[in-house]
């Protein structure tokens, strides 16, 4: 039977990381404890729909991603609606960044980079694009890792090894 208080018990030991994880993305208290709260929102609503409890961490995880991704999502559309073209583009307006130690090419150059590696990111397996965001962005440990997705510590490191070689060949590296 999956209710609230399969959902609780499952949630209760990760509450902690996943609020330290929003925050360090959004870096706003407030605005952290509310996308959490629609991380459990949702995550109590769509229970039925995970098949193996065991998978709760690496699913509740997506779910916080998602959300986070929502969130800047709606911030950006918000501040390009607010910003005149203008000053919000560099291509548009290299003028603006003339004086600055980043030239043009390179502010696109960038731009592309992260594009590229998003889309690389983005192909992974649910579960090893977890794993990575976790290493990378998160810096955790790769037993801390295990532990949260209750996995061997020996099974996150080949993932985490199978993952990063799909990354340099999608990467081209």
């Amino acid at each position: 039977m999956r209710d609230r208080e399969t959902f609780d018990k499952l949630l209760q030991p990760m509450e902690d990381l996943l609020l330290n994880v929003i925050h360090g993305k959004i870096k706003d208290r407030e605005i952290s404890k509310e996308i959490y709260h629609n991380v459990v929102v949702l995550g109590l609503s769509n229970l039925y729909q995970l098949k193996d409890l065991k998978k709760f961490p690496a699913w509740i995880f997506a779910i916080t991603r998602n959300e986070i991704a929502a969130y800047v999502k709606r911030e950006q559309k918000k501040i390009s609606m607010e910003t005149p073209i203008d000053i919000q583009d560099p291509i548009n307006t290299p003028s603006l960044y003339q004086n600055t130690a980043e030239s043009v090419e390179k502010i696109v150059l960038n731009r592309d980079e992260r594009n590229q590696l998003k889309r690389a990111i983005d192909s992974l397996e649910n579960t090893d694009r977890i794993i990575v965001w976790m290493a990378y962005y998160q810096e955790m440990s790769l037993a801390e890792i295990a532990d949260i997705l209750n996995m061997s510590l020996g099974a996150v490191k080949m993932r985490k090894k199978r993952a990063l070689n799909k990354l340099r060949k999608n990467l081209n590296l």
